[in-house]
């Protein structure tokens, strides 16, 4: 099957504002926007040849054309707070969007500005992998040695015990079981899924990165991080 045969839409969401870290989009790493790396990246990709950003930031989306990626329309405010959904999100983006190019879409491609460090040729192999197993959903992962789930505590009332209940003190490392946790890089979801407001399905496929290219941007520890390894 050739990925001609079907229509890919690049969603790069990045809203204002955070939390954790003040317009954590547009931080600088070493010479760079946080977001440019992403912008940079979807540029490279060979089979993605639609890509949009979805903002509600004047200034993001001047950063975006000045990549020569489209920012056709605004996100509205609603489905920019720290509360919004990215379903939502999703949906909105990928309905407004096919109205304006009249174009239907089989997937979306969402690219995470959190996540800046993709290799080249990563977002490719990814749409090969969903085309090639006709599925519905794709998720970037990591192998996560430590901490394992199956060693974190919780504290109640000034006691401690264990988060998942029923598990052994001290199981020895060789006997936990393997676990993934998703490494922000890449997601692609079928268009009947964003419909649907879904971004799971059952036959679920996975690109596994390495370890030492893992970088998420969550506070100002990864950011060290990130300066160390960009």
């Amino acid at each position: 099957m050739k990925s001609e045969k079907f229509n890919f839409l690049g969603i790069i969401p990045a809203r204002s504002g955070n939390q954790e870290i003040k317009n954590k989009n547009i931080i600088k790493l070493k010479n760079k926007f946080l977001i440019e790396y992403t912008l940079i990246s979807a540029k490279k990709s060979k089979l993605l040849k639609n890509v949009i950003v979805s903002t509600n930031s004047k200034k993001i989306k001047k950063l975006a054309l000045k990549h020569k990626i489209d920012c056709p329309f605004l996100r509205p405010n609603i489905l920019a707070t720290k509360f919004s959904h990215i379903s939502e999100t999703l949906l909105y983006t990928l309905k407004k969007y096919e109205t304006i190019s009249r174009k239907k879409f089989d997937y979306v491609v969402m690219l995470q500005p959190t996540s800046p460090n993709r290799e080249l040729g990563e977002i490719d192999r990814c749409i090969k992998k969903i085309i090639k197993y006709k599925a519905n959903s794709l998720i970037s992962l990591v192998k996560m040695d430590e901490p394992h789930p199956m060693k974190l505590k919780k504290i109640n009332k000034n006691f401690v015990s264990p988060f998942i209940r029923g598990i052994k003190d001290n199981l020895p490392r060789q006997k936990l079981e393997k676990v993934y946790a998703p490494s922000g890089n890449i997601y692609i979801f079928s268009r009947k899924l964003i419909l649907k407001k879904k971004l799971s399905s059952k036959d679920m496929l996975y690109d596994l990165i390495k370890i030492q290219n893992y970088l998420n941007i969550n506070n100002h520890l990864d950011i060290v991080r990130a300066n160390s390894i960009l």
